[in-house]
């Protein structure tokens, strides 16, 4: 199933593999409520989403003033982010 890959001079590069595309598998994590189909699960799932993603928002933001500045001030407000992004990341992880 390979062939040879040849340059100008004719002389072999090596051997083309040609790559399967295998499917990848993907699993979703669902809350309590999805899992029972309540509603309104998906807005307090996009809530949280939305409270999440503005944490790492800061936490990337006060990571590159960090990097700037190169302070202790900011290394302390980076760890203080990081703190409050690890507690939502697991309670969301956990709920």
């Amino acid at each position: 199933m390979s062939q040879q890959a040849d340059n100008a001079d004719g002389k072999s590069r090596g051997r083309v593999i040609p790559l399967s595309r295998q499917r990848v598998r993907r699993t979703f994590r669902f809350t309590r409520n999805q899992r029972r189909g309540t509603r309104g699960c998906f807005a307090e799932s996009s809530e949280v989403d939305a409270a999440l993603n503005a944490a790492w928002d800061r936490l990337r933001a006060l990571t590159e003033e960090a990097l700037l500045w190169r302070d202790p001030e900011s290394i302390a407000a980076v760890k203080t982010a990081l703190r409050h992004v690890e507690q939502k990341t697991l309670q969301d992880w956990y709920r």
